[in-house]
């Protein structure tokens, strides 16, 4: 709320050879919330490399006629930290599991950031799908262009963080590489990952 950076961010104000860009319309507002005049601010939405997803997803990857016979791949990316939903992903995981008799697996990319590796772990046994949910450290999607387009569906979990001033994603690349590679989402409505995918194949809850 205050502070030398806010102070910093205001002062450029005053200059005028100086443009504020947001990555997302939620983040423009954010920004304006923060002080920072509209007219200043441009939104520049962040890009994807295209080596990365280049392999589309033409067909679903799980075509067995019968749904109960059916095993559906998940995938998430995103780094081992609260806001990003893991807990309600794998809750959520467990329920189509038990309740509604779904064969899902769920594969969680993380990018080597593990403090919370264990306690997923741990939440995934406790729920019953510890077998169903595959933590994978990195992909090098140079040399795995296929990488996104061997799923059935993305899934963005993105929850606001319990800070004082809640921090939620201003953009969601992995989203958008989804998307590029085919796979239809699903995305919770937080922050700007929604701003992501307007008009894709994307479902917002």
């Amino acid at each position: 709320k205050n502070g030398a950076y806010r102070d910093f961010l205001l002062s450029l104000t005053e200059k005028d050879n100086v443009r504020f860009a947001a990555v997302s319309p939620y983040l423009k507002r954010v920004m304006i919330e923060f002080g920072l005049p509209e007219e200043m601010i441009a939104i520049v939405p962040n890009t994807v490399a295209q080596p990365y997803v280049l392999s589309f997803r033409h067909q679903p990857t799980s075509n067995n006629s019968s749904p109960e016979l059916t095993e559906y791949q998940i995938l998430n990316v995103g780094r081992l930290v609260a806001l990003k939903g893991h807990d309600d992903l794998i809750k959520a995981v467990s329920r189509l599991v038990f309740v509604y008799a779904m064969n899902v697996k769920l594969t969680i990319v993380y990018g080597h950031e593990d403090l919370r590796l264990s306690d997923l772990k741990s939440l995934a046994d406790r729920r019953g799908v510890g077998d169903r949910v595959n933590f994978v450290a990195f992909v090098d999607f140079l040399r795995e262009p296929d990488f996104y387009a061997s799923f059935d569906l993305y899934v963005s979990s993105s929850t606001y963080s319990d800070e004082e001033i809640p921090r939620a994603e201003t953009f969601n690349v992995s989203l958008v590489e989804a998307v590029m590679a085919g796979l239809p989402a699903v995305v919770t409505d937080v922050g700007g990952q929604v701003d992501s995918v307007l008009g894709a194949s994307a479902s917002v809850c």
